[in-house]
This record gives C-alpha cells, sequence and structure tokens, in this order.
C-alpha cells in the first residue's frame, strides 16, 4: 500500500484518510525499521522491529502499527500493537524468493486538527509515523514431501494426501494417468486438479479418483505453491487403481514422495 500525500495535514491510504498529528506540523516523521535475519530463505522466521530505540519508537499517542509486506507475486498485511514505550515486533514466516518493500503506520484514536473540533470527512485515524525498509529472501522455494493414507484403492474412491514442509502459500494435487507431469497451472482444474490452503507449513485433503476410472497404475502429482502460485518441484506418489469393489489398502506410513 502505498502513501499519497492529499494536503499539509492529511494523508491519503487507499480509500481512508489518516490526520497528521499536531505535534509535527501537520507532517509526520518517515523512520526505518530492521528486518532480521536479511536475508532469509523461504518459511524461515522473520522479526521486524523500529531501526533503532528510541529514536525510532513510535510517537507518543501511536497504538496501533498497521504494516504491509509487498513483492512482485506475494503481499501480505497485518496489525501489531504498541506497548507503553512506543516499540512494536512483526513476526511472519519469510515468503518465497524476491526483494520485498515493508511499509508500516503508527496510528492511533482520530484527534482533531483545531480547538473547533474539525475533522475532514472520512477520516479514520491520526497517523503519527511511517516507518520503510527492505529486504531479500534468496535461496528456492524449499522440497517438501507428501504421503498418501493408501497406495491402491477401487473407482470412486477418495485419497487423503498429506503434505509437510511445504513453505508456501496454497497446495494443490492432481489424480492423473503415468507419464509426463504437466507444469502447474490453474486450468488443470478441467482435469480434476485440487487446491488446498497451507497451515503451519502443511496441507492436505482429499484427492478424488473418477468412478469410470480403469484398473491399473496411476499417479498422484502434488504441488506446493507461493502467493503468484509458482510451484516448486512436484512430488509424484504412484497409486494403483483396483477392480470396483476391491478393498483400499493402506500405503506405507514410512513411505514419502
Amino acid at each position: 500500500m502505498r502513501i499519497v500525500r492529499c494536503g499539509a495535514a492529511v494523508l491519503c491510504v487507499g480509500a481512508s484518510l489518516l490526520v497528521g498529528a499536531p505535534a509535527y506540523g501537520g507532517g509526520v516523521p518517515l523512520l526505518e525499521a530492521t528486518v532480521s535475519p536479511d536475508p532469509s530463505t523461504p518459511g524461515a522466521p522473520i522479526t521486524i522491529t523500529p531501526a533503532t530505540i528510541p529514536g525510532d519508537l513510535c510517537p507518543e499517542g501511536g497504538e496501533t502499527v498497521q504494516w504491509h509486506v509487498m513483492g512482485d507475486t506475494f503481499a501480505t498485511d497485518g496489525t501489531v500493537d504498541v506497548d507503553g514505550s512506543g516499540d512494536w515486533t512483526v513476526e511472519m514466516s519469510a515468503p518465497v524468493v524476491g526483494t520485498y518493500d515493508f511499509e508500516a503506520e503508527c496510528v492511533g484514536p482520530l484527534l482533531q486538527v483545531n480547538g473547533e473540533g474539525f475533522t475532514p470527512a472520512g477520516a479514520a485515524s491520526t497517523l503519527y509515523a511511517q516507518y520503510t525498509a527492505t529486504f531479500e529472501v534468496v535461496g528456492e522455494l524449499d522440497p517438501f514431501q507428501a504421503i498418501l493414507d493408501q497406495s491402491s484403492g477401487p473407482p470412486g474412491d477418495d485419497i487423503e494426501l498429506g503434505a509437510i514442509a511445504c513453505f508456501g502459500d496454497s497446495g494443490a494435487a492432481l489424480f492423473m494417468p503415468p507419464g509426463p507431469v504437466p507444469a502447474f497451472s490453474p486450468d488443470l482444474v478441467d482435469q480434476g486438479l485440487q487446491q488446498y490452503d497451507v497451515v503451519d507449513n502443511q496441507f492436505g485433503g482429499v484427492v478424488p479418483v473418477p468412478a469410470d476410472t480403469a484398473p491399473g497404475t496411476y499417479q498422484v502429482v502434488a504441488w506446493c505453491l507461493d502467493a503468484g502460485q509458482l510451484a516448486a518441484d512436484p512430488v509424484v506418489l504412484g497409486y494403483t487403481v483396483l477392480a470396483p469393489g476391491a478393498a483400499p489398502v493402506a500405503a506405507d506410513p514410512d513411505f514419502t514422495g
């Protein structure tokens, strides 16, 4: 989110108006933030704090820091509280490889612009300070492991897929015949692509076997995806479709792809 100055006392942030604190003459200080570690690797914990203490602490009156991280294929934001001394901390997992801009605004309750009680229409809160930083994430999207709950089963069965150590934003899986694995594309939904949310660096869910699938050897392809749906190398797991009515065979719990 970019901040555009709209006047001497008012800043526009998206569709909201933030009123500059009178203590700063209608303007606000532009301060630095520190990202640690920098550079980082995908999925690693990173911490973002004011660059120096006390110089870059949130000025008195600020209660909340609204922050934004933006890259070419990834963007996220959030809100953290400011403590009584003006300090704050943002904690997150490093996104996929790239260069990122961190921007934040320290805000507090809406203040009156003058003694007459005038406030601009649509004003949301008082802006006390802004923070910026740039950081890098290097390396590659880490490989991940995946496992099926069964190695074979009849047509129409549901396979349970589990994946661990996916430091991406979402997961996906495709049941398909043996052969070359296609490049990931959301258009694969027409061929039965399933997509899942990543929670705590894991994802999982059902991979259905179409009811009209002929007995034989097949494969389940799983992808770990970043926010731009760019994929790491897929995991390919073998699967056997049995005759209709056959009992499924549990997968070896020690086997992962």
